[in-house]
């Protein structure tokens, strides 16, 4: 009970997002998040289930590429021995390094990748923390049935225009449903 954190068990995070290329604004800004929430738990005295484990991020960049981030994943697991990994921002990167993940058993918390794939695949060890693509176009119908109720404005048409990506088809699918 006494011992300081300093000679607690270090649980190793794995954390997957485009550091550089495209969208490195978005990434960076995700690792700044998760090293605040990671910081504050270490400074609160650690993960109280694993009696007060300090967590250690190793961070990797996917640079935007799917099969960099299915590299970088394997090269968390096997080389950094990381106990969980948390990306990756895009749901096609995601989708490749969840597979990594899965063929290594690791628990892999998706926190920014909404593509129906991404979990409709059954893995065990995939885990998403935000809705479904299926679910954010649910809610664009929903919005515009609740502008026509409230506003009287009825929309008859809408065009859809998407990227042709893993979240732009799944988006565009679910919206088309």
């Amino acid at each position: 009970c006494c011992s300081s954190n300093s000679n607690k068990e270090k649980i190793k995070v794995g954390v997957l997002f485009p550091i550089s290329g495209e969208l490195s604004d978005k990434g960076v800004d995700s690792l700044r998040g998760i090293q605040l929430a990671v910081d504050d738990i270490n400074k609160s005295g650690g993960i109280d289930s694993l009696h007060g484990a300090q967590m250690e991020i190793i961070s990797a960049d996917s640079q935007g590429d799917p099969n960099k981030g299915a590299s970088e994943t394997e090269r968390l697991i096997k080389d950094n021995d990381v106990s969980v990994l948390i990306g990756t921002y895009q749901s096609s990167v995601t989708k490749l390094a969840t597979q990594v993940a899965e063929k290594f058993q690791t628990p892999f918390i998706v926190s920014i990748s909404v593509a129906d794939i991404i979990t409709d695949r059954g893995f065990r060890y995939t885990f998403r923390v935000q809705p479904r693509a299926e679910f954010y176009c649910r809610d664009q119908v929903l919005f515009l049935q609740y502008l026509k109720r409230n506003s009287g404005y009825n929309v008859n048409r809408v065009a859809l225009i998407h990227e042709n990506s893993d979240f732009g088809t799944s988006a565009s699918y679910s919206q088309k449903k």
